[in-house]
C-alpha cells in the first residue's frame, strides 16, 4: 500500500478487442478507488490501448522477444520487475497460464481470476480469489442474453472475498450492489 492506498495490477496482456473489452472495468476499478496506484501489464502489440489512458497511473509493457529461449528469459525477467512492485490486488482479466503466473509471480496477497471453465490452462490454480460467471457454460464465449464480453471483466471486479466484500463496491451487472470495498 502507499499511504493507505492498494496498489493494483491489471493483467489483461493481449488481443486488441479483448484489451478494450476490460476498459470499463478499468474505469470502475478507478471511480471506485481513486486513490489507487493501478498498472496494467500488455504485450507491445496492444500497448498503444492503454498508454496514457487517464485511469491508469502506469503500463508495464511485455515485448516478446522471437527464440523459445529468449521469450523465456523476457517472460521471468517481467516476473521480477512485477514482484519487485508490490502490487497488493492482482485482477487477471486474461484466464491463460501466462496471464496466471504473472499473477503469482508478483505475490499479491490478493489475486483474482476466473474460476473453471472460463480460466484456462490450469490459470485458477493461482489465485486467492475465483469469479464463476453466471453466464458461462463452456461451450460458448458470450453471455445468451446479448450483453458483451466486457460484462464478464466488470463481473470479475464483484468476486466475493469471505469476510471482507469485493474487489469494488459498485453495482454488479444485475443492478444490485455487492459486498464491500477490500
Amino acid at each position: 500500500m502507499v499511504g493507505g492506498s492498494p496498489r493494483i495490477l491489471i493483467i489483461r496482456l493481449s488481443a486488441i478487442g479483448d484489451v478494450v473489452r476490460v476498459l470499463p472495468a478499468l474505469q470502475i476499478l478507478r471511480d471506485a478507488l481513486p486513490d489507487a496506484h493501478i498498472d496494467w501489464v500488455v504485450e507491445k502489440k496492444s500497448a498503444d490501448v492503454c498508454r496514457d489512458h487517464p485511469s491508469l497511473d502506469g503500463i508495464i509493457v511485455f515485448d516478446r522477444p522471437e527464440g523459445a529461449w529468449n521469450a523465456a528469459k523476457s517472460f521471468l525477467a517481467l516476473c521480477n520487475a512485477i514482484r519487485n512492485r508490490r502490487y497488493d490486488i492482482v485482477i487477471d482479466f486474461h484466464g491463460i497460464l501466462k496471464s496466471g503466473l504473472l499473477a503469482w509471480a508478483s505475490r499479491a496477497p490478493k489475486r483474482y481470476g476466473f474460476a473453471r471453465p472460463r480460466s484456462q490452462e490450469g490459470n485458477f490454480l493461482l489465485f486467492t480469489h475465483h469469479s464463476t460467471l453466471r453466464w458461462w457454460s463452456g461451450s460458448h464465449n458470450t453471455p445468451p442474453d446479448g450483453t458483451g464480453r466486457s460484462d464478464s471483466s466488470v463481473e470479475l471486479l464483484h468476486t466475493p472475498e469471505p469476510g471482507v466484500g469485493t474487489v469494488v463496491r459498485q453495482p454488479h451487472p444485475s443492478g444490485h450492489f455487492v459486498g464491500r470495498p477490500c
